[in-house]
């Protein structure tokens, strides 16, 4: 039987999302509470507090705040609802509710890019075998492509309003496809990140 072995404190509102770092024993969560904990799995102590309302989102801003101190009351719009971990765990993309996308490099847990989005990200990837590169939806009708240092590379149309269901996986010819789902009877694979190559409609 399942049991519970261990219990992460610290957050002092909802967790929206998490992510592993198998390689380095770690776990990644973010919050509403604006702020993402790195944890060490085996001993469940946080070992860094990030947020953008630390800036510059480093390892010495957040040891200003102790890991197990409280957070100041966060910013209505500033909560983490995503993140991805790229295959190498050496960058996390982040989504917070202000509009925006962070990367951050994690050997120094500086932030790196700054990524503008038109509403708050929903969901966040990393695109297999590319050189830190990440695909995100959000509450809005568009997919955008980004570098991880923060250049836009495409922004393409999807059929749902408000997208949140995100995939992206690499075939055995490396070739990569998205697929995209949300408020609409829809999923949308892309295989080039410019434009869609089709809906697939979903009975309901």
């Amino acid at each position: 039987a399942h049991r519970c072995v261990t219990t992460y404190s610290g957050h002092t509102d909802m967790i929206h999302c998490l992510g592993l770092r198998r390689r380095h024993g770690q776990l990644v969560t973010g919050s509403e509470d604006s702020t993402m904990r790195l944890w060490d799995v085996r001993s469940a102590v946080c070992a860094h507090v990030l947020s953008p309302s630390l800036p510059p989102m480093t390892s010495q801003s957040a040891a200003r705040a102790a890991p197990d101190a409280p957070v100041r009351e966060s910013a209505p719009s500033l909560w983490c609802g995503c993140l991805a971990l790229d295959e190498a765990e050496n960058w996390l993309a982040a989504g917070w509710g202000a509009g925006f996308i962070s990367t951050v490099e994690m050997r120094s847990l500086a932030c790196v890019g700054c990524l503008p989005t038109s509403a708050p990200p929903q969901a966040v990837a990393f695109l297999p075998h590319s050189d830190a590169r990440l695909v995100s939806i959000g509450a809005e009708k568009s997919v955008y492509t980004w570098k991880v240092t923060g250049e836009l590379e495409t922004r393409a149309a999807c059929s749902s309003p408000s997208a949140f269901a995100l995939a992206a996986r690499a075939g055995a010819d490396g070739d990569v496809t998205v697929a995209v789902g949300g408020f609409a009877p829809a999923v949308d694979i892309f295989y080039d990140m410019s434009h869609k190559a089709v809906s697939l409609p979903i009975v309901v």
